[in-house]
């Protein structure tokens, strides 16, 4: 499973941390990603790790057990090797090497994906690079084919569904899922920064005989209702002024005072 977590704060992002919302999905979906059978008819084995070397999302290779936790469980990966790796991890940098598993050669490329500390692996032999001499110069351009466009592809669409994640995360936890306003949460944490020397109003709006509105037209078009308002309000709204949906269908409004009255046509 992958976790995702969007902090609430109270007082703004420099205050503090109330609650947190969560949500998982289920990895199957990168690991059919890197599926060995999509890359290179099973010839290239892609991973997920971290900075450390743990895995996040793997697929079998012929030299990785199925049991390891890490890709410094095996015997492939020398004292040196892990230095060399691990060097590469502390300053967020790609680490390219060779290595030796049973007789065969291979050609290692770990790439930071720019999603946490994540780094796409991906494990070629190198005799499906270079299968004699006279091929010795076609090297580049086949380690990119083989290497880079695969990582370049994998990252993009993992890096692009991480994105959407943290987005709908973010709607969850600051948006009203019924008009599109902010919620309390939200409304709460913007305030502070709204403070300021002119005069201000807070306003509490309240919807007369919601109840008996409901029972006459039901949820569906009372919620029309909400949203008629949220839109409304949406156009009477400054720049420096700020509104949400409270609790109990309610709106709250923060308004720089005047001398005027606002008319909301609902």
């Amino acid at each position: 499973m992958n976790r995702y977590a969007v902090p609430i704060y109270k007082g703004g992002v420099d205050g503090q941390v109330i609650g947190v919302l969560t949500g998982t999905n289920n990895t199957d979906a990168l690991r059919a990603l890197l599926s060995p059978s999509l890359l290179l008819n099973g010839q290239v084995h892609a991973h997920i790790v971290d900075s450390q070397g743990k895995f996040v999302v793997r697929n079998q290779t012929c030299f990785i057990h199925e049991d390891a936790r890490s890709i410094f469980d095996t015997p492939a990966f020398s004292d040196e090797l892990q230095q060399t790796i691990l060097s590469a991890f502390a300053v967020n940098e790609s680490a390219f090497l060779s290595l030796t598993n049973e007789g065969v050669l291979y050609e290692v490329a770990l790439i930071p994906m720019g999603v946490n500390d994540w780094y796409i692996m991906c494990v070629v032999p190198q005799r499906i690079l270079v299968t004699d001499l006279s091929q010795w110069f076609n090297l580049q351009r086949i380690t990119f084919f083989a290497i880079f466009l695969p990582v370049l592809l994998l990252t993009l669409y993992i890096y692009r569904m991480m994105r959407q994640n943290n987005r709908s995360m973010r709607k969850l936890a600051y948006f009203a899922s019924i008009t599109g306003a902010y919620n309390r949460a939200h409304f709460l944490q913007e305030l502070p920064g709204r403070l300021t020397s002119e005069p201000k109003a807070l306003i509490v709006l309240d919807i007369d005989n919601a109840p008996t509105i409901k029972n006459l037209y039901g949820l569906e078009r009372f919620n029309c209702l909400l949203r008629h308002i949220k839109e409304a309000l949406d156009q009477q709204m400054d720049p420096t002024e700020l509104f949400c949906m409270g609790r109990n269908e309610r709106f709250c409004c923060f308004w720089t005072a005047q001398t005027r009255i606002r008319y909301i046509s609902a």
